[in-house]
């Protein structure tokens, strides 16, 4: 059940406190215990324990070395989808500013 789906915040709030993360049992395709270690460290409740570790900690965990392809491939593709949109904003922005100019000069 997912912890997203209840009647108001507090609720919500509640129940992500009040539930253990489980994964599924250790069969073909499903979740490394280096993953299981890494997101357990990123969801742990005791807010003291969980803010003790730096980012460059995060990083230099086995799961993330293990997985530095894909994460470098899924950085390119932001990276990308970014240099288009801020291209369009630009294109956009350059045309309202265009169409604001000449209208100033025709007034």
């Amino acid at each position: 059940m997912t912890p997203f789906q209840q009647e108001s915040n507090a609720e919500t709030e509640s129940y992500i406190l009040s539930v253990d993360v489980c994964f599924p049992s250790n069969k073909e395709g499903s979740v490394s215990d280096e993953c299981k270690e890494f997101i357990g460290r990123l969801l742990n409740k005791n807010e003291k324990e969980r803010n003790v570790y730096k980012a460059e900690e995060l990083l230099n965990m086995p799961w993330m070395k293990s997985n530095q392809s894909l994460i470098d491939s899924d950085i390119d593709f932001v990276n990308s989808e970014y240099e288009k949109l801020h291209s369009q904003f630009r294109d956009r922005n350059d045309t309202i500013l265009q169409t604001w100019f000449t209208d100033s000069i025709n007034l």
